[in-house]
């Protein structure tokens, strides 16, 4: 396996936006979103629903200043600003787009190939009805399909044209699509941080950097650690572990932020790789 650290962190990187001269990265929002006050409202529009590409962010943000012309001096307004009208990304949707783009640029298929549904999960999800599939696609379809069907096939089948808001970090981290292990010592870049928070939402980060006794991993944090500061809207973000102690498991070495440590809680197997990186 050979993932180039330096073409991960510039993928990453992109949602860091610069508007007006003012850069600040993309902050944290979740369709069924961890806001504050009427920001949690349901019937509010959610631009991209926590999953679009930094093109996408950047597009809608500049619609919403052309609207409602706002004043915004600096990163913090900006942030704010996106916040309140709900628009950011949340993790899967920035680890989508981030190794996405790196298998694309890297001359392999898109990721919607190595990620699976089982065919009781579609049967399932066809049962419940609309707006799961398409009304043309019938039963017996899906009744033949594999035990394991890729979301590329699906979302030709089933009409989902933008697959990035049907994954989930649980699909991204199963073990039809990644294979789990616990030995820091092994970890490279592009591999996930696998861990839950203490409200049970699921939540991965990317491995971007591996050096001696540090590794460095990018992720969209939640605003959970604000711990109710309404000037805290979470993003996309770097952070490093140190690993003082090869012998345990990745929640037992130095994590620089703390604050998220005390908050989740890692299975055994924290540690998952796509299978399609061995293929680099």
């Amino acid at each position: 396996m050979s993932v180039n650290s330096d073409k991960l962190k510039a993928i990453a990187n992109e949602y860091k936006l610069t508007v007006n001269g003012v850069s600040f990265w993309t902050p944290y929002f979740l369709n069924t979103p961890k806001a504050f006050g009427a920001i949690k409202a349901p019937n509010l529009p959610a631009p991209h629903l926590g999953k679009g590409t930094p093109d996408q962010i950047k597009n809608s943000l500049h619609e919403l200043i052309k609207a409602q012309q706002p004043e915004l001096r600096d990163e913090h307004d900006y942030r704010r600003f996106m916040h309140e009208n709900r628009l950011g990304v949340e993790c899967s949707g920035f680890i989508y787009y981030l190794l996405n783009t790196y298998l694309e640029e890297a001359g392999k298929e898109s990721l919607d190939h190595y990620l699976y549904w089982s065919r009781e999960e579609l049967l399932a999800a066809y049962d419940a009805g609309t707006p799961w599939h398409r009304p043309e696609l019938e039963r017996s379809v899906v009744e033949g399909y594999p035990d394991i069907v890729s979301l590329e096939v699906v979302k030709k089948d089933w009409g989902w044209d933008t697959p990035a808001k049907l994954v989930n970090v649980r699909r991204l981290v199963n073990s039809m699509a990644a294979t789990a292990f616990d030995d820091v010592a092994k970890l490279q870049p592009g591999d996930m941080i696998f861990e839950t928070g203490h409200d049970s939402v699921a939540h991965a980060m990317v491995v971007v950097e591996v050096g001696d006794s540090q590794i460095v991993y990018v992720h969209s944090g939640g605003v959970d650690r604000g711990k109710g500061d309404d000037n805290f809207f979470g993003g996309v973000e770097y952070g490093s572990i140190t690993i003082t102690d090869p012998a345990k498991t990745i929640e037992h070495q130095d994590w620089e932020d703390q604050a998220f440590l005390e908050l989740h809680s890692f299975e055994s197997g924290a540690l998952r790789r796509l299978k399609v990186l061995n293929e680099l």
